[in-house]
């Protein structure tokens, strides 16, 4: 018995180390865990398309007779001495410079104008986000016919005026232009909601109003100086004048919500226009409506959900736990950014090939997921969770998963709203990537529908019409669904961030 005694309490204590060093080894784990589904999505449809690329842009690859000559890097000498890359790359600075620059000021200007929360402003916000939804088929098709020499709008009503046309589609100097101006139609509207820039203005969060001085509970800022400038004079006079300053402010109200309705339907001009001149009895003759319907609902929404929840998980990892590598992840998985999709466009469509997605809904749902701008929303948002309650759960025996589950997803509810409703918008009006992956007409989504009414002599412009307004439809509704989540996502993200 004494001889067996210290064997026994060994073979005890031995018993009782390996569960902790498992413990031990799964606690270190369980951040890379979190980041697996975004970091193996990205290193399947970015990372490696991008190596695999780079490899192919060094051979000189005969498609037809499948052969392929490695030649170092003379495809880049020779695109280095074509005159038509270096014109690209002066046209793609200057809309940059001129694109970027308009949508902040003008943004800012919109989220200023519409700052207080006015039933009339609200609506307005609304309109100026719905040229966001629209496809970039619609919105490229729909300025092209406004702005057409022979039969567009805006020349026609130049012609009205006694003014001189312009030939925005032919002149070099009016097509630049031209494309700016869609560009900026197109994502000012996301741009004022996406960053919370009205809702930082309502706050006072606003570097415009730093020299401003009114009443502390006001968040207005010039207008309603001028309004306390007006109460306080009839005051000094001492007369009962504050009845008058009352209906003068009232009534600068309610011309400043007219104006911004006036404003919002001129912004929408397009999108009316579009409406007015809609053929909707034609849009069910020209094709399969509802199954190319129910294709681009079930990829935007599970797309979607996919985007919410591998961006949640990632975000909770870069957050909220120290691990080796965590900056070099984060730095790796932001890097993606930069990576353009016509870059990956070949590379990605043979991995596809490979996995046997081609031809398959999958194949648009799943590489578009793992988006590296969701994880870094996430993580912003995670970051202002306090410590507190999550150390709270783990000293009452909550594993990280449960904390997960149990109070990362429910306290992230917003961000998940603002995220759902870019991914589901961006997933929705997506053209390009279904147009390279999928060429089966059943498996076909409202957008390459809607691209193929658009003929190479003719378009049939009240149908295309038609189905760009039925088209905006489901992505508006959800908009307006969660639009409350939405813009508290945001504001909250930029604030803790």
């Amino acid at each position: 018995m004494n001889i067996l005694q210290p064997v026994t309490r060994a073979n005890q204590t031995q018993g009782f180390k390996v569960p902790t060093d498992l413990k031990q080894i799964g606690s270190r784990l369980t951040p890379y865990l979190f980041l697996l589904p975004t970091l193996g999505m990205l290193t399947a449809f970015s990372l490696i398309p991008l190596v695999y690329g780079f490899w192919m842009s060094l051979h000189n690859i005969n498609i037809p007779h499948g052969r392929s000559e490695f030649i170092g890097l003379q495809n880049y000498f020779n695109l280095l001495h074509d005159p038509k890359f270096g014109l690209s790359l002066l046209n793609t600075a200057g809309y940059t410079l001129a694109v970027v620059p308009s949508i902040v000021v003008v943004s800012l200007a919109i989220a200023i104008f519409l700052r207080k929360s006015t039933p009339a402003r609200l609506f307005a916000r609304v309109g100026f986000y719905i040229p966001f939804v629209l496809s970039p088929v619609v919105v490229a098709t729909s300025w092209k016919w406004l702005l057409n020499e022979d039969l567009g709008v805006v020349d026609g009503f130049l012609k009205w005026a006694g003014i001189a046309t312009v030939p925005w589609l032919t002149d070099d100097t009016a097509a630049r232009i031209s494309v700016v101006v869609t560009t900026v139609w197109n994502l000012v509207g996301f741009q004022c909601h996406s960053t919370g820039c009205a809702e930082h203005v309502r706050l006072g969060v606003c570097p415009f109003r730093a020299g401003l001085r009114c009443d502390p509970s006001d968040s207005s800022a010039a207008i309603d100086s001028f309004h306390c400038l007006v109460a306080n004079a009839a005051i000094s006079r001492g007369e009962n004048h504050l009845s008058i300053a009352a209906r003068h402010q009232q009534s600068v109200r309610v011309m400043h919500d007219v104006a911004a309705v006036v404003v919002c339907l001129i912004f929408l001009g397009p999108v009316l226009w579009a409406a007015y001149s809609a053929n909707f009895q034609a849009v069910f003759a020209s094709g399969d409506v509802p199954r190319y319907a129910f294709n681009s609902l079930l990829v935007a929404a599970i797309s979607s959900l996919i985007t919410i929840i591998a961006s949640s998980m990632a975000g909770f990892a870069l957050a909220k736990f120290k691990f080796p590598g965590r900056n070099l992840i984060f730095l790796v998985i932001l890097a993606t950014l930069l990576i353009p999709l016509q870059v990956l466009m070949v590379p990605v469509f043979l991995v596809l090939k490979t996995l046997g997605w081609v031809n398959q809904l999958i194949g648009i749902i799943v590489p578009p997921a793992a988006t590296p701008t969701g994880t870094f929303m996430m993580r912003q948002f995670i970051r202002g969770i306090p410590d507190e309650l999550i150390e709270a759960a783990r000293l009452d025996g909550a594993s990280d998963w449960k904390i997960y589950r149990h109070i990362i997803l429910p306290l992230c509810a917003p961000m998940s709203a603002a995220l759902g409703i870019i991914s589901f918008t961006w997933r929705w009006n997506d053209y390009l990537w279904p147009l390279i992956v999928v060429n089966n007409q059943d498996k076909f989504t409202l957008q390459l529908s809607l691209a193929n009414l658009v003929g190479t002599n003719t378009v049939e412009w009240g149908t295309l019409l038609a189905y760009a307004i039925l088209v905006l439809i489901p992505v508006l509704i959800v908009f307006l669904l969660f639009q409350r989540l939405f813009l508290k996502g945001q504001v909250g993200a930029a604030i803790k961030g």
